[in-house]
């Protein structure tokens, strides 16, 4: 595999080892929105510069529904849209990038008590709306994100007028369809939902069950055909009202604060699909239930903007984080007469050092394994991925990542490990390296083998 790793140089990120801190940006008060709360931000890269985007919300002291958008590059400024969407409040607002425009659906519209179901697009000058065949339930704080790998956006939950859903849709940019997963994260409200785009599933994590008061702190993840619940290591506290965004750069979900039913709470997450780590204990808005929140790409840096907590507030945050390693599972496998094999990393991979990876569940006469190690996950030889391996005899086995390099493990045991250093190169730094392996086994239900979901190493400083 070292042998290998010259290759990666191509595909080179750049050295950003930045320190795990938010940072509060001084402005005058003039240049600001006004203190708000429960309104939409995300990166609009449609206008004539490509700067984040915020809309709608609500002001206390009287309670005033906003209609206002306004741009953040380091700066703030109030824009007069060619054309206009009434306000609205508890809605998302995601980022359709193959079309590279904004969208929206629903929220509290066009009064504060109202309920709405319309959808409508930012144009980078104005906002139009989505005349759409079909549209989930009028509903607000609901999850929302766009998965770039399927061109779909994806819409769970919320709160209708009568009811909590635990219904999933999608978005083409045409029309909305409710999708049928088998398994379901289950009614919730003003939970973290975002695409973790570097392993093509959508995260879901905490939420609130208003018909039982129920707090909740569990992770979901849907690939576009059903969810599963991921139960990682040392995960949050159960919360709602978290600021979130994908920081694409560092291929990893970011949450701060939220409301754990007792305090707001000002803790700093990150999420890559393997495990929660908290990287800041304090730091962010004190005000941090209900923020505008969006990474900015450009600046590459999550940005939070008001909230509210003793009072609503008008601050604005901005948090650069850290390259840290990490791994994280994604895909499906398939199985052997022992079960689907699991990858897993047992030294994450670091600038410097050696890394170690384990594939475990294997069937006992299984004697060598076979590593595919690649620098994507989306295509291979011209063809989008995953890719049936029914063609090799594997019936029900999908190759998830590009096979750049292939290793053999000796399995020992029921297990096989492997491993490789890790160049001590600060460009390396956030870079990922997409792994799967195939075991032989004669018993497999399909008479050849079992292959392990695929993962993505992220290498660290």
């Amino acid at each position: 595999m070292r042998s290998n790793l010259p290759l990666l140089s191509a595909f080179l990120l750049g050295s950003w080892l930045c320190a795990q801190t938010w940072t509060q940006t001084s402005l005058p008060p003039l240049t600001s929105p006004g203190p708000r709360r429960a309104g939409a931000m995300a990166f609009d890269g449609a206008g004539p510069t490509p700067r984040l985007l915020l809309h709608g919300g609500l002001y206390a002291s009287p309670s005033t529904l906003l209609d206002e958008t306004w741009v953040y590059a380091g700066g703030w400024q109030l824009l007069t849209p060619t054309s206009a969407m009434p306000g609205r409040w508890g809605h998302q607002l995601v980022r359709d990038t193959l079309r590279n425009r904004l969208v929206t659906f629903g929220g509290r519209s066009p009064t504060i008590t109202a309920f709405a179901a319309d959808t409508w697009r930012w144009t980078g000058t104005g906002w139009l709306q989505i005349q759409t065949a079909h549209a989930p339930a009028p509903r607000y704080l609901y999850g929302m994100c766009y998965d770039a790998l399927r061109d779909r956006i994806v819409l769970y939950g919320g709160r209708t007028v009568y009811a909590s859903p635990a219904d999933t849709w999608e978005f083409d940019g045409t029309d909305w369809q409710q999708r049928q997963p088998a398994n379901s994260p289950g009614p919730r409200q003003e939970m973290v939902m975002a695409h973790d785009t570097s392993r093509g599933v959508t995260v879901l994590f905490g939420g609130f069950r208003e018909p039982t008061s129920l707090l909740l702190g569990d992770t979901w993840e849907y690939d576009g055909t059903d969810w599963l619940e991921t139960s990682p290591p040392n995960s949050p506290s159960p919360r709602y009202r978290c600021a979130f965004a994908y920081d694409s750069r560092r291929q990893r979900i970011v949450v701060y604060g939220g409301y754990d039913g007792a305090q707001i709470l000002d803790d700093t997450l990150e999420y890559g699909g393997s495990a929660w780590v908290v990287t800041a204990t304090s730091g962010g808005s004190p005000h941090a239930t209900e923020m505008y929140a969006a990474y900015d790409p450009v600046r590459t840096r999550t940005v939070t903007f008001g909230g509210v907590g003793t009072v609503f507030s008008n601050q604005t945050f901005e948090y650069l984080g850290a390259a840290t390693a990490q791994f994280g599972p994604f895909g499906q496998g398939c199985p052997t007469s022992a079960g689907v094999p699991a990858l897993t990393a047992a030294a994450l991979p670091r600038l410097g050092q050696s890394c170690a990876f384990e594939v475990a569940g294997l069937p006992l006469s299984t004697g060598v394994v076979i590593v595919a190690m690649g620098l994507t996950h989306t295509t291979w030889n011209g063809s989008p991925l995953p890719q049936s391996l029914a063609s090799f005899g594997l019936q029900g086995c999908s190759l998830a990542v590009a096979p750049d390099a292939l290793l053999a493990a000796v399995a020992v045991g029921g297990s096989a490990s492997f491993g490789f250093a890790v160049p001590n190169q600060a460009s390396l730094a956030n870079l990922s390296l997409y792994l799967q392996a195939f075991a032989p086994d004669a018993l497999a239900p399909n008479g050849m083998g079992g292959i392990s979901r695929a993962g993505r190493a992220t290498l660290g400083s």
